[in-house]
């Protein structure tokens, strides 16, 4: 599991298939598709989330800046709707996405293992501190 934090209405966990290093996702704990079904409490724990993501990955790698977006609803013909996720993902000068560049799905398994041992600390310590 790529599970970083839990709280009350949501997850954040280290996306399997990341654009960069650190892309991270936010899933509200309720299965929902669309952010129109998002309850007004669910609504801000998931930006208190967002908020945290930007903190600790901001610590961690120094981004020049993040895309946060979301993926909802179906997203090809004939395939089941989605459980609603966003996307937080850093961003620098010139990056390209980290698939792109790797050969093996093992090297990318090594990343992803080496971001999370650095993520899942992060976290843990941030926790305690207000993030708002």
């Amino acid at each position: 599991s790529l599970v970083l934090y839990h709280s009350a209405h949501c997850s954040i966990r280290l996306s399997s298939l990341p654009y960069n290093t650190g892309h991270l996702q936010i899933f509200p704990n309720r299965h929902v598709i669309s952010i129109t079904e998002l309850m007004d409490n669910e609504n801000l724990d998931i930006m208190h989330a967002t908020q945290l993501c930007i903190s600790v990955l901001e610590d961690i790698y120094s981004p020049h800046g993040f895309s946060i977006g979301s993926r909802t609803g179906t997203t090809r013909l004939n395939q089941r709707p989605q459980h609603l996720c966003f996307h937080v993902i850093p961003r620098w000068q010139g990056d390209v996405n980290l698939i792109e560049t790797i050969d093996t799905r093992r090297e990318l398994d090594v990343i992803i293992k080496q971001a999370y041992r650095r993520l899942a600390s992060a976290f843990e310590n941030s926790v305690s501190r207000p993030v708002y």
